[in-house]
């Protein structure tokens, strides 16, 4: 019960942009271009 409530509050308190459309909605500016991420 303890890792759950956890995971919930790490969740919580994420607050990083991950995608383009979080960007747009949350800086009101355009995507001009990304860096893929590529796993080696």
């Amino acid at each position: 019960m303890i890792s759950l409530g956890l995971i919930f509050v790490l969740e919580y308190i994420d607050n990083t942009v991950k995608t383009e459309k979080e960007i747009e909605d949350v800086l009101g500016l355009q995507v001009l271009g990304i860096i893929p991420h590529h796993n080696e």
